[in-house]
């Protein structure tokens, strides 16, 4: 089993106590290509990002790979990240003040796996290369964000969301306010990704974007239930 959720609920003390995500589990194995749905402010997104450890559950436990990243301390779960997830975060995520290829070597950068074949900044490129023209966009490897579509922007995000070869990809609406080609293409991409035996997880709220899932769930005032 790659991932894990057990019991995991997130809760926010306001005027009153708000439950976002309230006691959620489920399970991905290797190469599983699954999506959550559901309305705005469902809790969706907190959940993801709780999977990505950006944010820690109140309760509960989220194990990637036999690891259970809600005990690690902030340091060690940003290693982690890096190492074995791709995280595509809603909206426009890249550094406007570094153009295409930067932004895809950032992650690995920041934290190198030790990796042998990626020791180097030549061969770190070479990868970086190599997944542009994978997805059809090394056309735009010295071109910046405030340069690129929309379309543009989210495959260049997804290409650093893959540059340290993660077992697991997270997708939070990522055909969001695309318009049907580019969604069409950010979807194909993203079942090809599967297919080479990435593990996606993805947040939409686009019937047709879920129906490239093999497992469907619906999430409704920080609860999640299996559609399919």
């Amino acid at each position: 089993m790659l991932l894990n959720v057990k019991n995991v609920r997130k809760q926010y003390q306001r005027d009153k106590v708000f439950v976002a995500v309230d006691n959620v589990s489920f399970s991905l194995v290797h190469q599983d290509f699954a999506c959550i749905m559901g309305r705005s402010g469902s809790g969706k997104t907190t959940l993801l990002n709780m999977i990505a450890g950006i944010i820690t559950p109140t309760q509960g436990r989220v194990i990637i790979d036999n690891t259970d990243i809600s005990v690690l301390a902030d340091k060690q779960v940003s290693q982690f990240r890096n190492q074995t997830i791709g995280y595509v975060p809603q909206g426009n995520s890249l550094l406007t003040s570094l153009n295409a290829i930067e932004n895809i070597c950032l992650p690995y950068i920041f934290y190198d796996k030790g990796n042998q074949n990626l020791t180097d900044k030549e061969n770190l490129m070479e990868r970086a290369e190599q997944l542009m023209q994978q997805v059809g966009i090394s056309y735009l490897s010295q071109l910046y964000p405030k340069q690129m579509s929309g379309g543009e922007m989210r495959r260049v995000a997804i290409v650093r969301s893959l540059i340290c070869a993660p077992k697991l990809l997270l997708a939070d609406e990522p055909t969001n306010d695309l318009d049907q080609e580019s969604a069409e293409q950010i979807m194909q991409l993203l079942a090809t990704i599967n297919l080479e035996g990435t593990a996606i997880l993805m947040v939409t709220h686009d019937l047709d974007v879920a129906n490239y899932a093999k497992h469907q769930y619906k999430m409704e005032a920080g609860k999640l239930h299996l559609l399919s």
